[in-house]
């Protein structure tokens, strides 16, 4: 089963760079639910992306597995207020840019106050190109709302 999830419904989730249908340089990732233990994306990194060559920026890599790993939350948990503590990358083989690229993002554990999420980066035949595991806080909407106030 592949279920199509909704993009944020605020207006200030609406600008996400990744996912946000309001922002006109974003990506606007659409993600979805496969069966009831993951989320994933897929998408064609363009040439700007490139670090090396013809390989993608490790940090573009980055930017997309915190993503997928938030997502994975919002996906199977339905929790939209969260934040990501660390991001722990493994980079396992070079990822080239004229290809479709696949994320996968999977909850490993959880607890009242947090969870740790997988997320993943496939090349289309499935290899693991980069990973990483994310420590993300779950945070109620009063608490998300003072540490977003309170950023410098």
């Amino acid at each position: 089963m592949r279920e199509r999830l909704d993009a944020p419904l605020s207006p200030a989730g609406r600008k996400c760079f990744v996912c946000g249908s309001d922002n006109p340089k974003g990506l606007k990732l659409k993600f979805y639910r496969l069966d009831h233990d993951a989320v994933t994306a897929e998408l064609v990194p363009p040439p700007e992306w490139c670090g090396w060559d013809s390989l993608m920026h490790g940090g573009l890599q980055c930017l997309l597995l915190d993503e997928v790993t938030g997502w994975a939350l919002v996906g199977l948990r339905g929790r939209y207020q969260c934040m990501t503590l660390s991001l722990e990358v493994k980079y396992r083989k070079p990822v080239r840019l004229d290809q479709k690229l696949t994320l996968i993002g999977r909850i490993v554990k959880e607890t009242n106050t947090g969870s740790r999420v997988l997320g993943q980066i496939l090349n289309q035949d499935g290899l693991v190109l980069c990973e990483a595991m994310a420590k993300i806080a779950h945070l109620n909407e009063e608490r998300f709302s003072r540490i977003i106030e309170s950023a410098p």
